[in-house]
């Protein structure tokens, strides 16, 4: 017996661990993409009864999950990625993990493919700048560029801990930033070179690289981690976000740029979940307490490379590689 695709590729229902594991994420996929279409529907029709007129991008958004064979779409895709996903093949994967990595790919992927589209029809507002090209890096990295650390081909760059204030300060921000943006961009642009990238294509992956470099490739991460209904913060709380930016051989593919991502949360002796943000006649309404022994660790690696889509056309691909998600929450012991 054989698993068939839409893509002509065919699963051999010998390897029964990939079976296994394509069974269990077919299974969290129909519950994902299912939720999306009833949050997006639900929304829809919150805006008709107030009579509010539809956002762009909630527009685009509502297209995106609720238009024809839309859920369909996005399960088959899903599917395909865990077919060809290396760790698939060789153990079995719980559910948890199965459900952040497709919606990991799913999420990185839509961000990249949207970048194509005319702004019309993206469903967020991303600018970009740079200071070797004219729209090649997300603004939103160069403003957050001194809060994480950075390895860029090697290079390192850490944002120095030393006391300055007000002007001193700024300046000192903003020739770290400058000093970080002209080395990604001059990496990128070299990875773009040997590849011999037209212009379009260049701009293309430059924005759709540095877009998981800034806020929108946390968010991804926060999105499909078991941790996403925790909220910590507060006094005592440790972030370290940190960035890696490195090219490799990866075989048939060729060269590509392999980018890792790490968000380590320590240090926090309270967090919140949805319920406890709520104040109903059955709980008590205010943050949980826990032992500052608990952290939240999520770790991904995405490559980036030149590619040739359905229609024959050139595009820029982004694949999750490896993906770690841990939550560790300690109860504050009885005193």
């Amino acid at each position: 017996m054989n698993i068939n695709f839409p893509d002509g590729k065919r699963v051999d229902a010998t390897n029964r661990v990939l079976c296994k594991n394509l069974n269990v994420a077919k299974l969290v996929a129909i519950e994902y993409f299912a939720q999306l279409r009833t949050q997006c529907l639900e929304e829809k029709e919150q805006y008709q009864e107030q009579g509010r007129p539809f956002p762009r991008d909630k527009k685009n958004r509502w297209a995106l999950y609720t238009g024809p064979n839309a859920e369909w779409r996005h399960i088959v895709q899903a599917l395909q990625f865990i077919r060809d996903h290396p760790e698939c093949r060789v153990r079995l994967l719980s559910d948890t993990y199965l459900r952040a990595l497709a919606i990991l790919q799913h999420l990185i992927s839509q961000d990249t493919l949207e970048l194509r589209c005319p702004e019309d029809r993206r469903m967020h507002s991303d600018t970009f700048e740079g200071r070797l090209t004219n729209n090649g890096v997300n603004s939103q990295l160069i403003k957050d560029a001194h809060r994480s650390e950075w390895s860029v081909g090697g290079r390192t760059f850490i944002m120095s801990e030393s006391p300055l204030y007000n002007d001193d300060r700024r300046l000192a921000i903003v020739d770290f930033q400058q000093s970080l943006i002209e080395c990604l961009e001059e990496f990128m642009l070299q990875f773009c070179d040997r590849w011999k990238l037209s212009k379009v294509m260049s701009v293309h992956l430059m924005q759709a690289l540095t877009t998981q470099m800034s806020q929108a490739g946390l968010a991804n991460l926060d999105r499909c981690s078991q941790a996403s209904n925790v909220y910590v913060g507060g006094q005592g709380l440790d972030q370290r976000i940190a960035y890696n930016l490195s090219s490799m051989d990866a075989g048939v593919r060729g060269e590509v740029l392999q980018l890792s991502i790490y968000c380590m949360k320590h240090g926090f002796s309270a967090y919140h979940t949805p319920q406890s943000l709520t104040r109903t006649a059955d709980n008590e309404f205010g943050p949980i307490p826990c032992s500052p022994a608990s952290y939240l660790y999520r770790y991904a690696t995405l490559c980036f490379f030149p590619s040739v889509g359905e229609s024959g056309d050139p595009v820029i691909e982004s694949v999750v590689i490896d993906l770690l998600d841990e939550m560790y929450i300690k109860p504050v012991e009885p005193l």
